[in-house]
């Protein structure tokens, strides 16, 4: 399989498709932002943040195990029962736990974590959603390794069309407000839910062996613990907000969330099929050859993308929620932390590969305490930008600890100094966009400019003979290798 199919193919079937909820909620965004009110975006942001981070939790971290060990037991038929039902039967019994304990303690975890009143049939519909979540995640993760990619596309585009229509069809016709969102959510991932079963029926085994648990805990704990703290991160930015300033600015920072989105759901189309690549060719001489390319393509590619998004960034939050155009210099931080985060697809190999899985704790660790101080001191002084500021430091800290552990392990090479130019690149184009946007006040002007000044600097480099000689050349160049 070579980059070019990943970077194009995989990466929309494996990827896109594992995105099209996010896709949804794109969609719906600019409708749902003329209907719902910010407090209604608050609360929910709310319930998809812990329906998120349980959905995460509850399977242990053993969904990214199978990605990792399935080419090492997929050869022997007994071993390979005895490993998949191991894990479904721990993912069963973990589920129906939490599905437990949200019932019995129902009172105390609405009145503690939401701090308002609501409607709370969302709260019991969240518990399905989280549940159906967890049990489709794991057939997913064998059809990504087994590269199954039309049975993971057929699951994803049929839970994503039926998202989209009963969302439009009871928020906006019946004006069921954001119950209506949950019920459209409910049904869509238990439709998934079933159709992951239906398909994936032959992998349903219910063989338990402790050995095989323990062992594979041992590589998906540390995994776990890190998605604790990263998504733990993400509940503590909005207590944060909604301590420090209220529940409209979580609405706020929802929407412009989703906005950014845009560019992380392109990052995740990539990520979400380079990782089962890059664990099936290990074993691969020219595995660190083919890592660093694809980093470096990576790099290049995303931050054009970023650049392009963040130009029109203004545009996007005035199509999709107008309402909200007086914070939309926090996308200029967010897309280039998205870019930041993605890189630890290639930084974390290493670890991956040598399986010492507790070093991605370590990274995880200093990352979230230096999110939580970070983000206190500067949204005293800078509101939601410095929510967005503390994101962007934590998750540089993250990938840098990051790599320093994966390079004593497996001593693969990364330029680190082409993430951090990026970056900055990325970062002072927001500025000069931001300013840009000041000047040309007029949207139809600004865009031309903006289109204008895309040709003349395609146009300027065009001119040059010798820089479109090499241009031309390493076109040529990668189009032959490819």
């Amino acid at each position: 399989m070579s980059l070019k199919r990943i970077f194009l193919k995989d990466s929309f079937v494996y990827g896109v498709s594992s995105y099209l909820s996010l896709i949804a909620a794109f969609i719906l965004t600019p409708i749902y932002t003329r209907i719902l009110t910010k407090e209604d975006y608050g609360i929910m942001d709310l319930n998809t943040t812990w329906n998120g981070f349980f959905a995460l939790i509850i399977p242990l971290g053993l969904a990214t195990a199978v990605l990792r060990m399935y080419h090492e037991f997929k050869s022997n038929t007994l071993e390979k029962k005895e490993y998949l039902g191991t894990l479904l039967i721990t993912l069963l019994l973990s589920s129906f736990l939490y599905v437990g304990i949200l019932f019995l303690f129902s009172g105390n975890i609405i009145s503690g974590y939401y701090q308002t009143d609501f409607d709370v049939r969302i709260y019991y519909l969240s518990i399905g959603i989280v549940f159906f979540t967890v049990i489709t995640s794991y057939f997913q993760a064998l059809n990504r390794i087994r590269f199954r990619k039309y049975i993971y596309l057929i699951i994803n585009l049929v839970s994503f069309l039926l998202l989209t229509a009963l969302g439009y069809i009871l928020v906006v016709i019946h004006h069921y407000g954001i119950l209506g969102f949950f019920i459209a959510s409910f049904v869509a991932s238990g439709v998934g839910f079933i159709m992951s079963v239906l398909f994936g029926k032959a992998d349903i085994h219910f063989k338990f062996n402790y050995g095989i648990l323990k062992s594979s805990l041992s590589y998906s704990i540390p995994l776990l613990m890190v998605i604790v703290f990263l998504k733990f991160t993400f509940i503590v930015d909005r207590l944060i907000i909604n301590e420090m300033l209220d529940l409209k600015s979580i609405g706020e920072y929802s929407i412009i969330m989703r906005i950014g989105n845009v560019f992380n759901l392109l990052i995740g189309a990539f990520t979400t099929a380079w990782f089962p690549y890059a664990m099936s060719i290990i074993s691969s001489k020219q595995r660190d050859a083919i890592y660093a390319k694809g980093f470096k393509y990576y790099l290049l590619i995303f931050s054009v993308v970023a650049f392009i998004i963040m130009l029109f960034n203004q545009e996007l939050i005035l199509f999709f929620a107008p309402d909200y155009l007086d914070i939309e210099n926090v996308v200029y931080i967010i897309i280039p932390t998205s870019l930041v985060g993605g890189a630890a697809y290639f930084f974390g190999l290493g670890i991956h590969i040598s399986k010492k899985t507790s070093y991605f704790l370590y990274s995880s660790v200093i990352s979230f305490v230096i999110n939580v101080l970070v983000s206190i001191l500067l949204t005293y002084y800078l509101g939601i930008m410095g929510i967005a500021l503390g994101s962007l430091i934590a998750i540089f800290s993250w990938v840098i600890i990051e790599y320093y552990f994966s390079y004593k392990l497996e001593e693969i090479k990364f330029n680190l100094l082409m993430l951090l130019t990026s970056v900055l690149v990325l970062l002072a184009a927001g500025f000069l966009i931001s300013k840009f946007n000041l000047l040309f006040s007029d949207i139809y002007i600004g865009v031309m400019m903006k289109i204008l000044a895309m040709f003349v600097l395609i146009g300027l480099m065009l001119l040059n003979t010798k820089l479109r000689v090499v241009i031309i050349e390493n076109i040529k160049k990668h189009i032959v290798k490819w």
